[in-house]
């Protein structure tokens, strides 16, 4: 009884020790890349986004700069990168449900007040509710609490920022008819 014990005890420890050796190391802090979540406006390049992605499903130029579309949870969608030169300068996030479309959720924790910025859907209450100094940006309806992108840049101004090329049609004021917001 005692021998099969001891036979039994060697065994798990071999076990545990072949597991222990073969068990690969986790990616350093610097090198990890878990998704498209974790690309980083005015650092993350081209080569560090398609190396940890793969290809974009399309790319194509556009002004001051180019655009690469990847595959979202929804096939009609695309989530994009856009660069300048080979540096990421934004990212457009579709946010679906089962993730969290929560407006109030997403924004609980950013201690900054937005600017608001009306657009073609302001008239049905999507706004662009811009945390300049957070570098995040939501496409939501505050009222019905949904978030439908997520805009991630590098910290910047108003100005800076209403010069992207994505924000073609976004004024701070409201502009047009519709329902009073």
């Amino acid at each position: 009884m005692k021998k099969a014990l001891f036979l039994f005890v060697v065994f798990i420890f071999v076990i545990v020790l072949v597991l222990l050796v073969n068990s690969k190391k986790p990616p350093s802090p610097q090198n990890f890349f878990g998704g498209f979540g974790d690309i980083k406006p005015g650092s993350s390049t081209r080569t560090i986004i398609e190396n940890n992605l793969g290809p974009p499903l399309s790319s194509e130029q556009i002004d001051n700069g180019s655009i690469s579309k990847y595959g979202s949870d929804n096939k009609y969608w695309t989530n994009d990168v856009y660069y300048k030169g080979d540096v990421v300068r934004l990212t457009i996030t579709k946010i679906l449900p089962p993730q969290n479309t929560s407006f109030s959720k997403q924004v609980s924790t950013i201690g900054e007040k937005p600017t608001t910025l009306y657009g073609h859907e302001s008239n049905i209450g999507i706004l662009l509710y811009v945390y300049l100094g957070s570098g995040v940006a939501f496409l939501a309806n505050k009222e019905q609490d949904i978030v439908y992108e997520e805009w991630k840049f590098v910290p910047t101004n108003i100005a800076s920022f209403l010069s992207f090329p994505e924000t073609k049609g976004f004024a701070v004021e409201k502009t047009g008819s519709g329902p009073e917001l």
